[in-house]
């Protein structure tokens, strides 16, 4: 009765030792062909490997590789949709077995992730319906990311840097939670995203808080949003003091003192490829209020038509922020201490404005139907 015993119990211990370090003594680049068909056929991807590979199956089945490209899904006008320059997986070992993969953990190192949007409106990261429901994933990590949206039809493109993010996904279609930080445009924003399920038309629900890196000042978005580049929802924005932002975004620049006062917007948008359609706008700044809508046509050199405040607006209050001193009638001029032209929309951008204000506080008197 011992030696059986004992006979088993080596060869379970030989069983894990096996399934330890057995595949650390393998050299997986001479597999490395092999497995990449594995995941692609597992996976729907096009995924190729030109870094080292390392395997490992206990104590959970996890894959370590270099130089990872995944090629575009969907005959995208780039020929990868993402690469990266280390990939780290690791799969819970019982769903594994039972068919199903539930991937506990991603770890994306400098990767390069590109959505483009094609002419016809498709999107170089859709996935089969089997592969894309199929696929949990607990937690992915990102670190010192880019990604890069590109609209193919009209040769638009956006970058994020420097990204940062935590996410979790119950499969490739959604739900999906995601925090981080990244710079668009050099401006360093910290976001938090909760995401519905992406239709079969690619519209996606979602909630999206937008912060201005180092200070309280915060934007929120939560409506409908699609890989095409529009969204149609709320939008809510406020601020301690508006001058901090134009400080962060403009560094050097003179401010007003009219822009020491907090600020708060709110308004429903439409926004598209072809246009951005602001209606119930409201806007606060200090004391001062403004009402009204905001239209713009995105043409091949927009034009932005029109803005227009209506209801009352306090001027006196305004003067006396800036200590008697004339401000400017745009919404820039009123926030920057110094007008002198140096502002501009950048290039082939141009602009149009339509205001009017039904009644106007100026030096104690009362302006009615002002039009500018």
């Amino acid at each position: 009765m011992k030696n059986p015993t004992i006979a088993f119990l080596a060869v379970v211990v030989l069983a894990l030792a096996a399934a330890l370090f057995g595949p650390r003594l393998i050299d997986w680049n001479g597999y490395r062909d092999q497995v990449t068909t594995r995941i692609n056929a597992v996976t729907g991807l096009q995924l190729a490997i030109e870094g080292d590979i390392e395997l490992a199956l206990l104590p959970r089945p996890r894959l370590r590789a270099g130089g990872v490209r995944i090629g575009t899904l969907s005959g995208g006008l780039l020929p990868d949709m993402a690469s990266v320059d280390e990939l780290e997986v690791e799969v819970a070992l019982m769903p594994l077995l039972a068919g199903d993969i539930q991937v506990e953990h991603v770890a994306l190192l400098r990767p390069l992730l590109i959505v483009e949007t094609q002419p016809d409106g498709r999107t170089n990261w859709r996935t089969g319906g089997g592969m894309a429901q199929s696929v949990r994933l607990d937690r992915v990590s990102i670190a010192d990311g880019t990604l890069v949206w590109r609209d193919g039809l009209r040769g638009r493109e956006e970058r994020l840097t420097a990204l940062d993010v935590d996410l979790a996904a119950a499969s490739l279609t959604g739900p999906l939670q995601a925090a981080g930080s990244a710079n668009l445009r050099g401006v360093p924003l910290t976001f938090d995203l909760s995401a519905g399920r992406v239709t079969a038309a690619g519209a996606l629900p979602m909630t999206l808080t937008v912060g201005l890196r180092g200070t309280p000042a915060s934007m929120r978005l939560a409506g409908i949003a699609s890989f095409a580049g529009g969204f149609q929802g709320d939008i809510a924005a406020e601020a301690p003091s508006a001058a901090e932002i134009v400080r962060r975004i403009w560094p050097g620049r003179p401010v007003s003192p009219v822009a020491a006062g907090p600020l708060r917007v709110d308004a429903e948008a439409r926004i598209d490829a072809e246009a951005i359609d602001l209606s119930g706008v409201v806007i606060e700044l200090g004391d001062m209020r403004a009402t009204g809508a905001l239209g713009a046509i995105l043409t091949a050199v927009p034009r932005h038509h029109p803005a227009r405040p209506r209801h009352r607006l306090d001027r006196d209050t305004g003067l006396a922020a800036a200590g008697g001193a004339e401000v400017g009638v745009a919404p820039v001029a009123l926030l920057l201490g110094e007008w002198r032209g140096g502002f501009a929309l950048p290039d082939p951008m141009s602009a149009t404005f339509d205001i009017a204000v039904e009644a106007m506080t100026l030096r104690r008197g009362l302006v009615r139907q002002m039009r500018l």
